[in-house]
């Protein structure tokens, strides 16, 4: 298909045609042979060439990148075991998609109950065969009707009735059989229903997620397979059930990331039952193939990772790959002419720009190998920078568009279009008010296919990052973005570039977002629940991450006048330290203890701090030596970024500065019991309280959050309750100790 413009005796099979259709996979086209799919076509032949399947199956993880050929290459695979001319094989594929592994049995079983209505049955009555010529090999006259059983020429039911056997005895041994084989009572009565035309619908349905009906219920059945845990198992139970009626099932899951990595991933119970579902393919000698991003794998635990071995990692593709695959695809022509109309050299540029991804190469070669066509030309450079353009600068960016403003709107997000920042006036596509002095700027980039491009992209960029506030900035990369520059657009930025893919960009962009505002920190702070927060203390928040992001946000730009700011404000808090800290001399004796009300103000303060998770803590959960979490590259990517940092900080001043505070109320108490404090003493007092309220004004409670999104929620941990003890501290303490000593009507 597709002449390549040289003439009609030059026509040839183009290479790209099918392939640029997309999901369809083409069992007559070329593959091009890469080791990732060697490897795994070699592991299936091993795997349907043994003997014996019991406790040798196999779980096999492909993963790469978007676009670099997964699909395909599960596809392709399941196509050669299908055709490998060995005993017949029972193939699945499934897409996971933006669902849960209950959705994903839905999809299993309505293949095996709808699609193939008898499949599951049919399964069942082999097992049942084997139980009823069992039992007729024990007479001499039952042997030929048992050969024929074992063959599968004989439906076991019937043999039942036409020879008189014991329909109930047998079918109580079927139930055993499947209750061995299935550790799991529900699915072992259910299968066995499943073979008396009475029950046959009730079964369907309650292996369809739908729950029991009066007749299961009448049997023991209460529970419904509506929970992850339980179609894990549902779904490994039907690995055993093959495996026992003698045949080999290789199944596919796809895009297995969009489960394991979405926003609320699967806690360790579900975890743990794809554990024991894997551990079941393996032990029904099962093959399957788990298919998706790197980081869905390798974000599992350890005990999970080690059931399934070393991942084949999809590897980009190189000009050599593509010179042959389309030569490959032209076998009667030889040399330059099998290339045409493309050369080494732009076949080499082509897949340099595009990474060696699979799909841009598929779709751009299509469109240039047209477009020569109809031209009658070979492809050049500037075409093939044209053709990235056409495919990915028109209509992807308003399909990018679409859906961040989409995403931005259900978040309830406000943000502005085309903001303007920077003396020189860069334009910003979203600019996303996180906070008070904190924001989000969106940037939409198409294709970069040149140096002074990217150059021009990174100035952008670094003009953003140094506005006087706390700015962390997504780039979308509608087009082409080559590896190289992505890079460096990475370095500049502190977060990899977001690429526009239509299947997976609404969840990528989401993630990213989230990424953001975690490393700004929270965007507000709401009162503890049946407990509204008092104005000023809201007021006192949004002042005090104001400060934070206009004093501590702006070491991401790195500015020198940054550091002598930052270095000054920290020296004025550490004076003050030092000046209300006792002195280090000798011991003195311990001063009396302070009225209760004050003890109890002190108290209240004091414990809301130490609710705040400690950095020790989070040191120590960081390096503990175990397994890692599922959630490691998200504790991981909290640890490393700067609104930790920030928080770590903020958690330990704020308890040093309470506790000076303190000492210094003690020594000042324990001078005025001595006598009747003068207005001069009450002057002392009421400056050191005023000293202590002006600080907490300006530091920046709000971040202490961040500490708990990392080690997980604490209780009364959170900012408002903080920001509720220490709000006005030192005016209270004032007032609280003028009633204990009877000087409330003492002027100051």
């Amino acid at each position: 298909m597709g002449a390549s413009g040289h003439g009609a005796a030059d026509e040839r099979v183009n290479p790209f045609a099918q392939a640029a259709l997309g999901a369809m996979y083409d069992p007559n086209a070329v593959t091009i042979t890469t080791p990732a799919i060697e490897r795994a076509l070699a592991a299936v032949a091993d795997y349907l060439s043994a003997p014996n399947r019991s406790g040798t199956g196999r779980v096999l993880a492909v993963t790469g990148e978007h676009g670099m050929g997964k699909t395909h290459l599960a596809k392709h695979v399941i196509h050669r075991a299908e055709h490998s001319g060995s005993a017949p094989v029972r193939t699945l594929y499934l897409i996971a998609g933006n669902r849960t592994f209950v959705e994903l049995y839905k999809d299993l079983v309505d293949v095996l109950l709808k699609q193939s209505g008898s499949e599951v049955p049919d399964l069942v009555r082999r097992i049942y065969a084997g139980i009823v010529a069992g039992l007729l090999r024990q007479s001499r006259l039952g042997e030929r009707v048992a050969d024929d059983l074992d063959a599968g020429l004989r439906d076991p039911v019937r043999v039942v009735d036409d020879h008189g056997l014991v329909e109930s005895d047998l079918l109580d041994s079927l139930e055993n059989r499947l209750r061995a084989v299935t550790s799991n009572r529900d699915f072992s009565l259910v299968l066995t229903l499943m073979l008396r035309p009475e029950f046959e619908s009730s079964a369907r349905e309650w292996l369809l997620g739908h729950p029991p009906d009066s007749l299961l219920r009448e049997r023991g059945l209460s529970r419904t397979i509506d929970s992850e845990g339980m179609a894990l198992e549902a779904m490994g139970v039907f690995a055993l059930l093959y495996h026992h009626a003698g045949v080999p099932l290789l199944l596919a899951i796809d895009e297995i990331e969009k489960i394991l990595l979405r926003p609320d991933r699967p806690g360790d119970e579900v975890i743990g039952a794809l554990q024991q579902f894997l551990e079941k393919i393996a032990a029904a000698g099962g093959f399957l193939m788990l298919v998706g991003l790197p980081e869905a794998i390798e974000g599992l635990p350890r005990p999970v990772r080690d059931r399934i071995g070393e991942p084949i990692r999809m590897a980009p593709f190189t000009g050599t790959d593509v010179t042959a695959f389309i030569a490959d695809s032209n076998p009667g022509r030889q040399g330059p002419a099998a290339l045409r109309p493309f050369t080494p050299a732009t076949i080499d540029y082509l897949v340099d720009l595009v990474g060696g991804i699979a799909r841009p190469i598929i779709k751009i070669g299509n469109r240039l190998l047209r477009k020569a066509a109809d031209k009658g030309v070979d492809v050049t450079a500037a075409m093939v920078r044209e053709a990235l353009r056409e495919e990915y600068d028109i209509d992807v960016p308003r399909a990018a568009h679409r859906e961040i403003e989409n995403n931005l709107s259900a978040a309830a997000w406000p943000y502005e279009l085309n903001h303007r920042v920077g003396r020189p006036g860069i334009t910003v596509d979203y600019w996303v008010t996180v906070a008070e002095g904190a924001y989000c700027a969106v940037v939409i980039t198409e294709s970069v296919l040149d140096a002074a491009e990217a150059e021009a992209l990174r100035g952008r960029i670094e003009v953003i990052r140094a506005e006087p506030y706390a700015v962390e900035v997504i780039l979308v990369a509608v087009g082409i973005l080559p590896p190289e520059w992505a890079e460096q657009l990475a370095a500049a930025m502190n977060s990899r570039p977001v690429r526009f893919d239509s299947r997976s960009f609404g969840e990528d962009f989401e993630n990213a977002l989230r990424t953001a505002v975690n490393r700004l920190g929270p965007p507000e702070t709401a009162a503890e629940p049946g407990r509204p927060a008092p104005a000023a203390a809201l007021g006192r928040l949004a002042r005090q991450q104001s400060n934070m992001f206009r004093l501590l946000g702006q070491t991401t730009t790195g500015l020198d006048g940054f550091r002598a700011s930052s270095d000054r404000q920290f020296a004025k808090i550490l004076s003050l330290l030092q000046e209300l800290a006792p002195p280090a001399a000798t011991p003195e004796p311990l001063p009396p203890a302070l009225p209760d009300d004050v003890t109890e103000l002190f108290g209240r303060a004091e414990a809301a701090l130490q609710r705040i998770p400690q950095v020790r803590t989070l040191f120590d959960a960081a390096l503990r030596i175990e397994d890692r979490p599922a959630e490691l590259p998200f504790r991981l990517d909290l640890l490393r970024s700067r609104t930790i940092h920030r928080a770590a900080g903020v958690g330990f001043v704020l308890q040093e500065w309470l506790a000076a505070f303190h000492r210094s109320v003690t020594q000042w108490y324990a001078a005025a019991v001595e006598g009747a404090p003068a207005a001069y003493d009450w002057d002392l007092l009421a400056n050191v309280c005023q000293i202590f309220d002006a600080v907490c004004d300006e530091l920046p409670v709000l971040a202490v959050d961040d500490l708990a999104d990392l080690l997980g929620p604490v209780p009364d941990s959170s900012a408002p309750a903080v920001v509720d003890a220490l709000d006005r501290l030192g005016s209270r303490v004032q007032g609280q100790m003028r009633v204990s000593l009877g000087a409330a009507a003492t002027s100051g």
